[in-house]
């Protein structure tokens, strides 16, 4: 069990996953571990397309600590902000934040390997602008960026400025303030070898390009970074670029290619 979880927790977030973590949840409870039965069930989450709200209930149907039940908040929210229910998405991210000191930083790194309250944090911004607030949501998301600076974990630290800082700054077509994110992202990134965030930066990358009117070299650049995601089989957190290309393609008159994406993309993630 302990070895396929290794191996499982080498591919986190990645389709290539599923397979040994699934291996470790069927061992874990025929064994009676809660422990990697909680691990498995989270790393699942993050790997797969669908039925990621079913995997969130068989989570908090096995937390027993104030801590974890918070960790399932966060699932819940965040598979309901990328499946629409921002109203839902709310409730529970506004949990998350509101139990932020319940959750112990380090534990929570160790465990899951994020910071769980950042991570909260920054999909709550993003529900904000969703929801008709881009102002909240800028604040909501320069805030939580400087929070991750000074704790200082490079992971946690790219993923806000992934998740929030540089979609959100886009998102309000702050070309300042995006240019700030994506250089702080790019730093970050290269400093501490996460390869997954230069893909993720190539694309906001291109959103900018197109935002200062770039919209060839934009469109081009969405597309190799999507395509590198799409070949890490990074699931649900394509659909931003998803979303941003077919609208870059329009506006560069490809409005049949971007309305066949996103068809395509409407068919592979529903839950």
């Amino acid at each position: 069990m302990k070895l396929y979880a290794a191996l499982g927790a080498s591919l986190v977030g990645f389709r290539r996953a599923e397979p040994p973590l699934e291996k470790v949840l069927q061992l874990a409870r025929k064994l009676g571990d809660v422990e990697q039965e909680l691990l498995s069930l989270y790393g699942l989450w993050l790997a797969r397309r669908t039925g990621t709200l079913d995997l969130a209930r068989q989570f908090q149907s096995i937390a027993t600590t104030r801590a974890d039940q918070l960790v399932a908040d966060r699932m819940f929210g965040m598979t309901h902000h990328l499946l629409g229910n921002q109203s839902e998405a709310r409730i529970h991210l506004k949990r998350v934040v509101d139990g932020r000191s319940e959750l112990s930083a380090s534990s929570t790194i160790i465990r899951f390997r994020a910071n769980q309250a950042l991570a909260g944090q920054a999909f709550l911004a993003r529900v904000l602008w969703i929801q008709g607030h881009p102002e909240r949501a800028m604040r909501a998301a320069s805030a939580v960026v400087e929070q991750a600076i000074s704790a200082g974990h490079a992971l946690s630290i790219c993923q806000v400025l992934a998740y929030a800082g540089c979609p959100i700054a886009l998102w309000s077509e702050d070309v300042d303030a995006s240019r700030h994110y994506l250089e702080l992202s790019k730093d970050y990134t290269s400093r501490n070898e996460l390869g997954i965030f230069a893909d993720w930066n190539r694309c906001h990358f291109g959103q900018l390009d197109i935002l200062r009117g770039n919209v060839a070299e934009g469109v081009a650049e969405m597309r190799a970074g999507l395509d590198a995601l799409r070949a890490s089989g990074r699931g649900f957190w394509m659909l931003d670029t998803v979303a941003e290309l077919a609208s870059g393609l329009g506006r560069a008159g490809r409005t049949e290619e971007g309305m066949a994406m996103i068809d395509e993309s409407f068919i592979d993630f529903v839950d």
